[in-house]
């Protein structure tokens, strides 16, 4: 199993980051979208 710094078990999923611990997932991808749409609640 994968740990964080503080040893807390990390799950593997796809929907954001742990610190650069995982691959980017869901959650980086919309704030991607979101910042390259100039969307009004992404400032």
């Amino acid at each position: 199993p994968k740990l964080d710094k503080y040893g807390h078990l990390i799950v593997d999923h796809d929907l954001h980051n742990h610190n650069g611990e995982l691959p980017n997932g869901i959650a980086e991808a919309f704030i991607d979208w979101a910042k390259k749409d100039k969307l009004s609640f992404w400032k």
